[in-house]
């Protein structure tokens, strides 16, 4: 096993955290941070992050292991969860959420957040990676308490990317239901956490295998049957730098 160096302290977590998230270690998605699904070895990721002192959470058997690293970035609102899934000590599948996260609190649309995240952002994803193969959307009107959440899904499988953006609806991200008949959902992606699933383009994997369960399509609908965009118009739209629409969906579609 390697060995651990001192943790770093905030500021030095933080250089290296916003540094990889502005460069990616010199690599495209679907490698991060200059590791790749199906090619790095597990040994490689223990390393790098061992020689910054961040400890890794395992879980697992000796074929199929999880590993779990976080970071908190709290200057940015920033907490980043990453879990490698590695088969036979090469990674399988990179999963990495990115929560805006103050103290106790989220903070959804916050700039340094979004600044951060730039790479990431929708228009972003978009540009860099093109025309999704899907895009799934799912949110609510009803009587849940407090806020009302909504889940955007992009999905590359040619490239081996899933991307997840969710938060809560409305302008102000709050909204406090039940929503009322005839209204619309808006859905701001720039206010919201993003979620990443990566794996080899060469290994064929469903949302369900590659999220681990965590996503069923089932319980979304296409773009086009929830906001009657087609995944071209989307594309043309929202691939605009700094873009802030909202897309929007009406409440009568999501039932009670």
């Amino acid at each position: 096993r390697p060995r651990h160096a001192p943790p770093l302290t905030a500021d030095e977590e933080q250089a290296l955290v916003l540094g990889l998230l502005q460069d990616n270690g010199g690599c495209q998605l679907p490698c991060w941070w200059g590791f790749t699904p199906g090619v790095t070895a597990w040994y490689t990721v223990e390393t790098f992050f061992a020689s910054h002192g961040k400890r890794i959470q395992a879980y697992g058997s000796s074929q199929m292991m999880d590993y779990g690293i976080d970071f908190n970035i709290p200057q940015y609102s920033l907490r980043i969860y990453q879990d490698y899934f590695v088969i036979d000590e090469t990674i399988d599948t990179i999963s990495i959420r990115a929560v805006p996260e103050r103290g106790e609190e989220f903070v959804y649309g916050d700039a340094r957040f979004v600044k951060a995240l730039k790479s990431y952002m929708l228009p972003q994803v978009l540009t860099v990676y093109g025309q999704p193969s899907q895009v799934f959307l799912r949110t609510h009107s009803g009587d849940l308490p407090g806020w009302l959440p909504f889940s955007l899904l992009l999905s590359y499988p040619d490239q081996g990317i899933l991307v997840e953006y969710d938060g809560p609806i409305g302008e102000e991200g709050k909204h406090y239901g039940p929503l009322e008949e005839g209204e619309v959902i808006h859905v701001c992606t720039w206010r919201s956490e993003i979620s990443l699933w990566l794996w080899s383009p060469d290994n064929a994997r469903t949302i369900a295998r590659v999220t681990g369960g965590y996503i069923d399509v089932d319980d979304y609908r296409s773009l086009e049957e929830a906001t009657g965009l087609s995944i071209e118009q989307f594309y043309q739209t929202f691939s605009q730098p700094d873009n802030q629409t909202c897309l929007e969906t009406p409440a009568d579609l999501w039932g009670g």
